[in-house]
């Protein structure tokens, strides 16, 4: 009855082992090399840097290539040539986290078999920091039965496998980083006290809460140029006609008593529009920004009726 009850747990034992070398073999088979003391979950960091310390960054994804720099003596990145673009500050920052700590499960110690996906690569990254240190990195296939990837260190040609996280901090193209600008949230309509479009102006307080209606639905969607030039304004017409809003703004002052009381000062904003276009869209620039829009020209129509 013992030997009974023994045997078949003596099998599922063999059958136990049996599967975890398969899955060894596998692995194995699917990384084409050994790996190196760095094994499992273990990681090994391979770069471990300050991020505030990135000057340049550059990488390739989906056929583009975005180039970012950081000056010391600024607090903002900029996409390089092209300084003036609204870039999101906190994107970039966060791909220049990514690239300066790197931590790797496997050091693969034979060469590339083909497998890996370096030859067309999901992604390619450069980075430099500001002691001139720079690194150069691919990221290749996905590993079907760990979940990570390739990875290659393209200055030493070694290749690790790392994280599934990395690859998505660099999967942006350059109209995801696009920052719209933002209409006021200062403007009480109940304060503004007269609407200027062109030559006619309103003091109505009914027209200009039609007007300031209208007026939110300009909140930025579309561009059609972020450039700043005068010669795209220019080839928008942007100038033909602006929509100005006088109005008191809330600030917070401190009374000699050490109070803070909220008091109105006049303000103004202004939405300078362009010439619309055959598919029914007007360009316009927002006050304070450089960067040409686009909106329903039917927007514009609904206010220029209100002054009749």
């Amino acid at each position: 009855m013992k030997k009974s009850k023994i045997l078949p747990l003596i099998l599922l034992l063999v059958l136990a082992l049996a599967l975890f070398f398969a899955y060894k073999v596998m692995i194995g088979t699917q990384e084409s090399g050994t790996p190196s003391a760095s094994t499992g979950d273990e990681v090994t960091m391979i770069l471990d840097r300050i991020s505030d310390d990135v000057r340049a960054l550059r990488y390739t994804a989906g056929g583009e290539t975005l180039s970012f720099t950081h000056a010391a003596s600024s607090a903002d990145w900029v996409l390089e040539d092209q300084p003036v673009f609204p870039l999101d500050q906190t994107t970039v920052a966060s791909m220049a986290s990514a690239i300066s700590t790197i931590g790797v499960y496997r050091t693969l110690d034979t060469g590339d078999t083909g497998a890996y996906g370096f030859d067309a690569p999901a992604c390619t990254v450069y980075v430099r920091y500001s002691d001139g240190e720079e690194h150069s990195y691919a990221i290749g296939a996905l590993n079907s039965v760990t979940g990570n990837r390739y990875f290659k260190d393209l200055d030493t040609g070694v290749v690790y496998m790392i994280s599934p996280a990395l690859l998505p901090y660099f999967q942006y193209s350059l109209s995801d980083l696009f920052v719209y600008d933002t209409l006021p949230t200062d403007i009480d309509v109940s304060y503004i006290s007269a609407v200027t479009l062109g030559a006619s102006v309103t003091e109505d307080a009914e027209k200009i809460e039609e007007i300031y209606n209208n007026f939110l639905r300009l909140t930025p969607t579309r561009y059609a140029d972020w450039s700043g030039t005068e010669e795209a304004k220019a080839a928008y017409g942007i100038g033909a006609a602006a929509l100005s809003l006088s109005y008191k703004r809330a600030v917070s002052v401190t009374d000699t008593a050490g109070a803070t009381i909220t008091s109105r000062i006049p303000a103004d904003y202004t939405v300078t529009f362009g010439t619309p276009d055959e598919e029914g869209r007007i360009p316009y620039c927002l006050s304070g920004s450089d960067v040409i829009y686009l909106a329903d020209a039917a927007i514009y129509e609904a206010i220029a009726a209100v002054f009749g």
